[in-house]
Formats: structure tokens, C-alpha cells, sequence
């Protein structure tokens, strides 16, 4: 039995196995079981992909500061919401081309401004 981040009792037997171990910046990190649903397991990464993206954040205790994040960027004038793109798109560095790695920030980039403009969050 594990004790999740929040003090949740999870099982040491997931449904879901990552085929990568997320590294947290926090020690006492203690994340429960990933959930990658509704795609059955072993779906490719890329048809899955807003999945992973969240249970990377979720599996490193960082998920939290994501959301102070946005809500930091939308601010008064600061509304470049350009760093959040930034920071998430450094995991991929040197494993993405980085041509699609620039599409994909630019693309999060204005979503989450044009999310912040209809006042999502």
C-alpha cells in the first residue's frame, strides 16, 4: 500500500504502467496511481497525449503550481502566458523536433490565452 500526495491510500498495483518514471522537484512527492483514462492501457502516447501531459503533472506533485501559474499570467497586463508553454515544453527538449516543439508551444501558448479572454480560470 502507498500513501498518495493528498494522503490518499492507493495500491502498489496500477492500471496504468508509465514506460517513463516522472521526476519530482519535491521529495516528499508521493503520487498516486497514474489514470490515462478513458484510453485503454498500452493507447500510443500521441493519441493520448492530453492524458500524459496531465498525469506527468499529477505524478510530479506539480499540477498545482500549473494552475497558479495561469492564473498568475492573466494578471493586470501580464498576459503572456508564454512561460507555461515554456517550462512544459522544456520536457520534450531534444526528444521533439523542435520545429513541432515551437508549433506546439506557440498553439498552447494562445489556447490558454484565448481560454484566459473568455474567462476560463
Amino acid at each position: 500500500v502507498l500513501v498518495g500526495w493528498h494522503g490518499s491510500v492507493v495500491s502498489k498495483h496500477c492500471k496504468y504502467q508509465l514506460p517513463y518514471k516522472p521526476q519530482s522537484p519535491f521529495p516528499k512527492c508521493k503520487p498516486g496511481c497514474p489514470d490515462l483514462s478513458p484510453a485503454p492501457s498500452g493507447s500510443p502516447l500521441l493519441a493520448n497525449v492530453y492524458a500524459h501531459l496531465e498525469t506527468a503533472l499529477e505524478q510530479t506533485c506539480t499540477d498545482n503550481l500549473l494552475g497558479c501559474a495561469y492564473r498568475a499570467a492573466g494578471v493586470r497586463d501580464f498576459t503572456d502566458f508564454g512561460f507555461i508553454a515554456e517550462a512544459m515544453g522544456g520536457l520534450f527538449v531534444g526528444d521533439v523536433d523542435k520545429s513541432l516543439l515551437e508549433m506546439w508551444r506557440g498553439n498552447l501558448t494562445g489556447g490558454l490565452r484565448e481560454q484566459w479572454q473568455r474567462g476560463y480560470g
